[in-house]
């Protein structure tokens, strides 16, 4: 997703009271599994179809939710969860029933790629939300991950991640 400071400096304004690392890691445009460097630190918590709501204005749909929590280095882990429409699970995406302990952006970032579509941060006491929606056609994904606020996050540099690639 290409940064785009006009239409993000407000979402992002409401992280400011974080730690810088954690703040740059909100940010960051790259997959979060390569960028903390934890390819073998994937741990499946479930996969399984929920009925769920994507959003408050649709119905609720059946859906594979896939919950996995990252840890590598870092002292507390990561909580990811990502709601794919059973609709949506067709061609290429069919794979993504049978990532196991994979990245979901190993799928997502290969060609053709998804585009982030939006970007939502909610700010808790003890961790923050990052919501982000990825589009591609008539597909759609949401993932919730669930950083918490003290952590021993990688000290990254700025101009990383604004970066407009996605490796």
């Amino acid at each position: 997703m290409k940064y785009n400071y006009r239409k993000k400096w407000l979402r992002e304004s409401s992280l400011e009271g974080l730690p810088n690392n954690l703040k740059k890691l909100l940010i960051d445009n790259s997959s979060l599994t390569k960028r903390l460097a934890m390819k073998s630190s994937i741990r499946v918590l479930s996969s399984k179809m929920h009925l769920t709501k994507e959003c408050i204005h649709t119905s609720k749909r059946y859906s594979l939710v896939r919950k996995v929590q990252l840890q590598g280095k870092l002292e507390k882990p990561i909580l990811a969860t990502s709601y794919t429409p059973v609709t949506s699970i067709r061609g290429r995406l069919i794979a993504i029933k049978f990532l196991k302990d994979r990245s979901l952006a190993s799928l997502l970032f290969k060609k053709p790629k998804f585009k982030k579509k939006s970007i939502e941060y909610k700010i808790f006491s003890d961790h923050v939300t990052r919501l982000t929606f990825f589009e591609r056609r008539s597909l759609r994904i949401k993932v919730e991950e669930v950083f918490p606020k003290k952590n021993n996050y990688p000290d990254l540099r700025l101009i990383e991640c604004r970066g407009n690639i996605v490796y």
